[in-house]
């Protein structure tokens, strides 16, 4: 009796020793996960759609003019009137002799502004940076000029035609709204009266050439 007892622990013991041992298991894996795992490889040669999100590249002058109404911007010539072009040869777009380019409708690129007081304060636009300065002649490309940097680079404000500009203006200058720039005047003009040559043009990356943007739709 004590033999069999012993002789059962013992194949009880040697049953133990040989009982396939499972040990950890992996984590379970999603049912969503797994498909994506056993997704077959897309086939040579076939591109997939991926959905876009955001705006479309590249922007169109509606799309930069909506972003830059958000931003705080001033009209360049003194108040208390908002005084836009006089004559339908001052707006942009305007029938001009020679080569000009598409975006400005073959035309005039910019619009022409004041003129009533010779000497009074043209203002910068918007804050930013001084990209250039032309205070020497320059009868043939619009006199005198400032031209200043906003929104990183991609966007940009040129004031034509002055007839001095402030002292302090120089490249990399930082420049708030507001800032006087300059003096209105004339040189460079050719078959006018005294003015300013106002222009907004947009850059949306370095790759990109400036281009104008349509202007007779002033910031308020």
């Amino acid at each position: 009796m004590r033999r069999a007892r012993w002789l059962a622990a013992g194949l009880t013991l040697l049953g133990a020793g040989y009982t396939p041992h499972e040990g950890p298991q992996p984590p379970s894996v999603p049912k969503a996960a797994a498909a994506v795992a056993v997704k077959e490889p897309a086939q040579a040669g076939v591109v997939e759609m991926i959905p876009h999100f955001g705006p479309h590249w590249p922007p169109s002058s509606a799309d930069w003019w909506n972003d830059l109404a958000q931003d705080a911007w001033i009209h360049p010539l003194p108040g208390p009137v908002r005084r836009m072009p006089k004559t339908d040869q001052r707006i942009f777009g305007a029938e001009r002799p020679g080569q000009r380019p598409v975006e400005c409708r073959n035309g005039h690129c910019g619009v022409d502004l004041g003129g009533e007081i010779w000497g009074e304060h043209v203002f910068c636009a918007h804050d930013g940076v001084v990209d250039r300065v032309q205070r020497g002649p320059n009868d043939e490309h619009g006199g005198q000029y400032v031209r200043i940097s906003h929104r990183g680079g991609t966007v940009f404000t040129q004031y034509f035609h002055l007839a001095a500009i402030d002292r302090h203006i120089a490249p990399g200058v930082q420049v708030k709204a507001g800032d006087v720039i300059g003096l209105l005047g004339d040189t460079g003009v050719k078959e006018s009266t005294a003015h300013l040559h106002f222009t907004v043009s947009v850059k949306p990356s370095a790759e990109w050439l400036g281009r104008v943007a349509r202007t007779n739709r002033l910031p308020d």
